[in-house]
C-alpha cells in the first residue's frame, strides 16, 4: 500500500474551500427542488438507506442534468406521509470527495462504514489517482484510502458484498478518461474481477468468467449458496479484447457463476420466460425461509438495436431451478413498457422489499414529467406480495422482515410460501457436475463480529456528545488553525495509510439547519455520446402508481397493482446487424424511474395508468413543497441555475397517459 503524497493533501484543502464558495453562491434545496435522480449510488447500513452522487433533475429546469454533491439518505424505520421512507439531508460530504455517476457503495454493515469505489467523473478527467473513499456513518466523516497502484477506477461494471466474509467485489465496467487520470485512447472493458478486503484493506484482481471477454453493464448478486456462498452475474454487455467496437449484447438465457470457496467460475443456461436482452438495470436478491430457492429479481434497463429505449418490466430468475419468470407487467396491459428507464438502483430491505430509485426516461429527456417529487422517485417492489392487495407494488413495511414466495414463484418451482421447492435443478440438468454438489449446500446466516466499538460504548472509540457538542460551538478561526494544523501533520506524516478530509459534523445541529446543497452542472449531454432515443412529442405522460416504478409518475400515488399472471416471453435472438451506434449511450446520465403500480387509500384502479382519471387527492403535488424530515423548516438559499431553454416539468396530478400510435408496445 502506498502512503499518502504531498500533493494529495494539497488538494484536499483546495478542493475543500473551493466547495465552500460555490454552496453559499449557487445552491439548491435537495427535497423540495427533485425532480428526478439516476445513476447514482445506494446501499444499507443500520437501516439507512444511503445515496450518493449521481444526476439530478431539478423542477422547473427542463432537461438539464446536474451532479448530486449531496450524500442523502432515507430512514427506513420513519415514513413520511406517503407510508414510504423519510429522506434526510443533514449528512457531510466535503468537495473533494468524488461524486460520481455510475459507481458503486460497498456497505460494511458490521462496522458502520461505506466504500466509494469507481464511477465516472461527470465533469471530465480526474486530476488525482485512485483512491477509495471511505464514509464512516456512526461519526459522519470520510476517509481517503490510496490503494496499490494495480488498482483503478472502473464504472458501470458490477458490484456487490458479501457481508459475512466482508468482502467486496467488481467485475468488468469500463475505463476511459472519465475515470482513468492520464487516459489515452477510446475507452475500453475490463475482464477481470476486483476483491477488496473491507476488514484488513487488501486488494486483489482476479480473473472473470472462463470465457475471457470483458464485460460491463450487467448485474451481479450474492446468494447464499455453496460452501462461503457464490455470485451470480448476467446481462449486459460482452466486450472482446476489451475494445468496445467490438461491444455485442450479453445473453440472457446463460449466467456466470463465482464459487467463492473454490474461486472458480462456472456457467449455466436458464430457461423460461427470459427476459430481453438489456444492460444498465438493477436486482436484488430474496431468498426463501428454508434456503431452497434463491430469487433474483430484475427490474427495466436499457435494450439494444429497435430496443434502445428500455423496459418497465420485473422478471424473476428462481435458483436453483434456473428458471426466468415474467412477474410484471401483464402482457394484456396496454401501456406495456410505455415507462422504460435505466441507470437505477435495487436495494433489498431485510430480504423482503425492494426499493427501486431513480432512473433515466428515454422517452422524456426533456424532462416534461418528474419521478413523484413528494417521495423522492422512490418505489417499493413487496417481493412476496405480503400486502392486502397480494401485489408487487405498495407501501413500505418497516416491519417485513420474513419473504414469502409469491404464487408467481411457486406455481414454476413449486412448494409453498416458505420454501420446499419441487423443481432444484435447471431444465436439462447442471452444465457442470460441480454445480450438482455445490447446489446441495447452503451457507446459514451468520452475524460478523464488527473491529471496532460503535459510539457510546465502553473502550477507545467512545465519544462524549458532550465534547462534541463543544467542538461543534468552536469559532471559524478556531476550525481554521486545526484544519491547518491538521494538513500539516498529514504533510510531515506522509508515510500514513489514511487521512482524514473532514472534521465532525453535529447531525443533531444539521437537522435544525438543513442547509441546501451545492450545485454543479453535469456536462451537456450535447458532449457526450448518445443512443438514439424515442422523443415524446406530447406532455402530460407518464402517470403511474408511486409506489411502482413505470414512470415518472404525474398520477395518483395510491393506486392499486396490475394484474401479475405472468405471460410468455419469447426468448430473443442476438440482433443481426448490430453496430455501435446501439451503443453510444454509455455516458448518458439522464434522469430515469421505476415501474408503477399500486395500492390502496381511497381509489382504487385496475393498473396504473387507467383510463379511469382519479377523483380527489387533488393537492397531492402541494406536498413537493413539505419538510419531510419533520423537523424545522429548512433554511433555503434562492436558487440561481442557468436559464434553461427546456420548458418547465409538466407536474399534473392525475392525467392518464397517451395511448400509443399503434395501441400495442414497442418491440
Amino acid at each position: 500500500m502506498l502512503g499518502l503524497s504531498r500533493g494529495t493533501v494539497v488538494f484536499g484543502a483546495v478542493a475543500f474551500l473551493a466547495i465552500s464558495t460555490s454552496i453559499s453562491a449557487q445552491s439548491y434545496d435537495p427535497i423540495k427542488d427533485f425532480c428526478r435522480r439516476a445513476a447514482h449510488q445506494a446501499a444499507v447500513v443500520d437501516d439507512k438507506l444511503y445515496i450518493d452522487g449521481g444526476t439530478l433533475n431539478l423542477l422547473g429546469k427542463g432537461g438539464r442534468n446536474y451532479t448530486n454533491n449531496r450524500l442523502l439518505y432515507h430512514d427506513l424505520k420513519t415514513l413520511n406521509e406517503f407510508d414510504m421512507p423519510t429522506m434526510y439531508t443533514n449528512l457531510s460530504k466535503p468537495g473533494n470527495v468524488p461524486s460520481v455517476q455510475g459507481g458503486t457503495l460497498w456497505p460494511d454493515e458490521a462496522n458502520g462504514k461505506l466504500y466509494l469505489y469507481g464511477g465516472e467523473y461527470p465533469e471530465g478527467t480526474p486530476a488525482d489517482s485512485f483512491a477509495l473513499w471511505e464514509y464512516d456513518t456512526w461519526y459522519n466523516n470520510w476517509t481517503s484510502i490510496e490503494a496499490d497502484n494495480s488498482v483503478h477506477r472502473a464504472s458501470f461494471g458490477a458490484g456487490t458484498t458479501i457481508e459475512h466474509l466482508g468482502k467486496a467485489f467488481y467485475l468488468g465496467g469500463w475505463q476511459s478518461e472519465r475515470n482513468v487520470m492520464d487516459w489515452e485512447g477510446p475507452r475500453r472493458a475490463m475482464d477481470t474481477m476486483l476483491v477488496y478486503d473491507m476488514v484488513q484493506n487488501q486488494w486483489r484482481n482476479q480473473s472473470g468468467p472462463k470465457d475471457g471477454v470483458a464485460r460491463a453493464e450487467g448485474v451481479l448478486s450474492y446468494i447464499p449458496a455453496g460452501d462461503r456462498g457464490m455470485l451470480v452475474y448476467f446481462g449486459g454487455v460482452h466486450v472482446p479484447g476489451g475494445n468496445e467496437k467490438n461491444s455485442r449484447p450479453a445473453p440472457m438465457n446463460q449466467v456466470d457463476i463465482y464459487d467463492v470457496a473454490s474461486s472458480q467460475w462456472y456457467k449455466q443456461n436458464t430457461t423460461g420466460d427470459t427476459p430481453e436482452l438489456r444492460r444498465r438495470f438493477c436486482a436484488g436478491v430474496a431468498t426463501a425461509q428454508d434456503q431452497s430457492s434463491y430469487n433474483i429479481y430484475l427490474y427495466g434497463g436499457m435494450g439494444f438495436g429497435d430496443q434502445i429505449d428500455g423496459f418497465d418490466d420485473v422478471y424473476i430468475l428462481s435458483i436453483p431451478s434456473f428458471k426466468w419468470i415474467k412477474a410484471y407487467p401483464d402482457n394484456n396491459r396496454p401501456d406495456k413498457d410505455a415507462f422504460p428507464h435505466y441507470d437505477l438502483s435495487c436495494t433489498v430491505i431485510n430480504n423482503a422489499q425492494m426499493l427501486i430509485i431513480g432512473g433515466t426516461f428515454p422517452r422524456d429527456m426533456e424532462v416534461e414529467a418528474c419521478d413523484v417529487p413528494a417521495i423522492q422517485g422512490v418505489h417499493n417492489l413487496v417481493m412476496g406480495k405480503q400486502n392486502a392487495e397480494k401485489g408487487f407494488w405498495g407501501m413500505f413495511q418497516p416491519n417485513l422482515t420474513k419473504y414469502e414466495l409469491p404464487k408467481d414463484i411457486i406455481d414454476v418451482i413449486g412448494g409453498e410460501p416458505t420454501g420446499a421447492a419441487k423443481v432444484k435443478n435447471p431444465t436439462g440438468g447442471f452444465d457442470h457436475v460441480d454445480l450438482n454438489s455445490l447446489f446441495t449446500r447452503s451457507v446459514k446466516a451468520q452475524t460478523r463480529e464488527p473491529t471496532r466499538r460503535r459510539p457510546g460504548e465502553d473502550g477507545e472509540d467512545k465519544k462524549s456528545n458532550k465534547g462534541a457538542i463543544i467542538g461543534a460551538a468552536v469559532g471559524g478561526g478556531v476550525a481554521l488553525v486545526l484544519a491547518i494544523c491538521l494538513l500539516f501533520f498529514c504533510y510531515r506524516r506522509h508515510n500514513r495509510k489514511n487521512k482524514q478530509v473532514n472534521t465532525q459534523i453535529q447531525q443533531e445541529d444539521l437537522r435544525k439547519n438543513n442547509s441546501p446543497a451545492g450545485l454543479h452542472i453535469v456536462t451537456p449531454t450535447s458532449e457526450m455520446s448518445q443512443p438514439p432515443l424515442y422523443q415524446s412529442n406530447s406532455g402530460n405522460h407518464y402517470q403511474q402508481g408511486a409506489y411502482g416504478p413505470t414512470g415518472y409518475h404525474t398520477g395518483n400515488p395510491y393506486q392499486t397493482s396490475p394484474p401479475s399472471s405472468p405471460g410468455n416471453v419469447q426468448t430473443p435472438s442476438t440482433p443481426g446487424g448490430y453496430t455501435m451506434s446501439s451503443f453510444q449511450g454509455h455516458q448518458q446520465f439522464p434522469g430515469q424511474f421505476p415501474p408503477s403500480n399500486n395500492m390502496m387509500h381511497q381509489q382504487q384502479y385496475p393498473y396504473p395508468g387507467a383510463p379511469q382519471t382519479p377523483t380527489g387527492h387533488t393537492g397531492f403535488y402541494d406536498h413537493m413543497a413539505i419538510n419531510h424530515q419533520r423537523a424545522e423548516a429548512p433554511v433555503i438559499v434562492p436558487v440561481e441555475l442557468p436559464n434553461s431553454t427546456s420548458p418547465p416539468q409538466k407536474i399534473y396530478p392525475f392525467i392518464p397517459p397517451p395511448q400509443r400510435d399503434d395501441g400495442e408496445p414497442r418491440q
